[in-house]
C-alpha cells in the first residue's frame, strides 16, 4: 500500500499488510521501498544475517586513497 503525505519516508511491515509511506510522490524514494519490500519477501533471517557480516567486513576492509599513499 502507498500512503502519501506521511511524516517520514518510511516502509513498514505490519504482519502481512506492508506500505511504503512517503512524505510526497518520489519516483526514487518509491522504487528503493519497492526493491526494500522484495527483498524481505525473498531473503530468509539467515540471508539478511549473512548480508549484514558481509557488509560489515568489506567496511572495515576499506582504506582511503591517501592512506594507501602514505603506505608507499
Amino acid at each position: 500500500m502507498l500512503v502519501l503525505g506521511a511524516q517520514e519516508n518510511e516502509t513498514v511491515r505490519d504482519g502481512k499488510v506492508s506500505e511504503v509511506r512517503l512524505k510526497s510522490w518520489d519516483p526514487a524514494a518509491f522504487a528503493q521501498a519497492v526493491v526494500i519490500l522484495a527483498a524481505r519477501e525473498i531473503l530468509s533471517s539467515e540471508d539478511v544475517a549473512h548480508i549484514t557480516r558481509d557488509a560489515l567486513t568489506y567496511a572495515e576492509a576499506s582504506a582511503s586513497v591517501s592512506d594507501l599513499k602514505e603506505e608507499q
